[in-house]
């Protein structure tokens, strides 16, 4: 009579509970290990965020550095031009006053007016009473522009009220954005939204950062323009003291040789 195998006696309770239990724990495992990374994720951004604000704060308190700088600058620059002019006019002064002279010096009739000279004499005369109008005005306007910048100074623009506005206004709205993150959150607690709270407000600071360091930039290209301007026109006044002086030399030579 041939053997029968006999076969091993199954557990058919364990099987099924494996077979109803164990990929379950895998799923659960599995979920775990995806809200762990979500929250490293997380936090990673929150760090970067945060760094790039420290980052970016530093370059605007390097730009208000250079902005300052340029305005003590420009201040300067004004003051070299401004007495540029005045010594300018006054060798023009005494550039007529040594044409008087040497007129005189040149004929026992130099007292006789001559019309035609006279004209050209008053046209000159005009051209430097002209010349001192205009440094006066500038050095009125210049005081005026200072008295503007420090009632500015201490008092809110429109601008910055209109920035409190909307600061205010992206406060009242984080509830509303909160709501919005749950439609696509997984499995989201209270660790999880405050570090969405803290990321979105991490990239609005950075927003706003963004858009005051674009202004500096643009006022720093503006004042190295305008000073660029000032250097070159303190140049060419230092050109003409010089011809000044040259003609001036020139005449005061000419009477110490008669």
């Amino acid at each position: 009579m041939a053997l029968q195998t006999q076969r091993a006696p199954t557990n058919t309770f364990y099987t099924s509970y494996d077979a109803r239990y164990l990929p379950c724990h895998d799923e659960d495992a599995e979920i775990q290990t995806a809200k762990h990374e979500i929250k490293a994720i997380k936090k990673s951004t929150i760090t970067s965020t945060q760094n790039a604000i420290r980052i970016t704060a530093q370059a605007e308190s390097t730009g208000a550095e250079i902005l300052e700088r340029l305005g003590g600058q420009k201040e300067t620059l004004l003051d070299v031009e401004e007495n540029l002019e005045e010594a300018g006019i006054e060798m023009a002064v005494a550039g007529e006053k040594v044409r008087k002279i040497n007129r005189l010096n040149r004929s026992l009739w130099g007292f006789i007016r001559n019309p035609f000279a006279m004209i050209r004499r008053a046209r000159r005369l005009k051209e430097i009473e002209k010349r001192r109008v205009r440094l006066e005005e500038a050095k009125r306007e210049r005081r005026e522009g200072v008295k503007e910048a420090e009632v500015e100074e201490v008092t809110p623009s429109t601008e910055d009220m209109e920035e409190l506005v909307k600061e205010e206004s992206m406060t009242m709205t984080a509830l509303e954005k909160r709501a919005e993150r749950m439609g696509f959150q997984f499995e989201a607690d209270s660790d999880d939204e405050e570090m969405e709270d803290e990321i979105d407000k991490n990239i609005e600071c950075l927003y706003g950062a963004t858009l005051r360091l674009k202004s500096v930039g643009l006022a720093i290209n503006q004042e190295l323009e305008a000073q660029s301007t000032a250097v070159q026109r303190i140049v060419d006044q230092v050109d003409r003291n010089d011809d000044q002086v040259a003609l001036n030399a020139h005449r005061q030579e000419r009477l110490r040789r008669r």
